[in-house]
């Protein structure tokens, strides 16, 4: 599966969990409607699974940050598991566990921010759990705990 894709085209990456098995569609270009000026988007050129066993427990959380697209899910133990995809080389990096104690409760949500990747689930009690990947340092901040108490039901 080769996810480049022309210069003046649109691209879109489109990616789903099912059950245990997140799957990439590889992007699909767009191109002018002869009519209506706008994009037109054909069908993406087909599903293929991500390679290793995500063991997602959860739907998945996608950023592009830093060249790779980050792949996040829910994992066994209340983990958050990443894979990152490399969209110069077309390769990914294989499934990991982001590190610390995330005590998800819920499927992960993920933003860039002030130069870095940030990472928030739902914890236990309600709360909110966030961690900050910088791609500098290729280094993970470390779990904390969001202050106060927002009644969380999904991060």
């Amino acid at each position: 599966m080769h996810l480049t894709h022309p210069a003046r085209t649109l691209g879109r990456l489109l990616v789903s969990v099912v059950g245990a098995t997140a799957l990439v569609a590889a992007p699909a270009s767009a191109a002018p409607a002869q009519n209506w000026g706008r994009p037109q988007l054909p069908p993406a050129s087909g599903w293929a699974p991500v390679p290793g066993d995500a063991g997602a427990r959860s739907g998945p959380a996608a950023t592009v940050y830093g060249g790779d697209l980050h792949l996040f899910a829910r994992g066994a133990g209340d983990a958050v598991r990443v894979d990152r995809y490399n969209l110069t080389t077309d390769t990914w990096s294989g499934w990991a566990t982001v590190p610390g104690t995330a005590g998800a409760r819920s499927a992960p949500a993920a933003t860039i921010y002030g130069g870095d990747l940030h990472l928030f689930t739902q914890g236990t009690g309600g709360t909110v759990r966030t961690n900050r990947y910088n791609a500098s340092t290729n280094t993970w901040a470390g779990w904390t705990t969001v202050p106060g108490t927002a009644g969380a039901t999904s991060a």
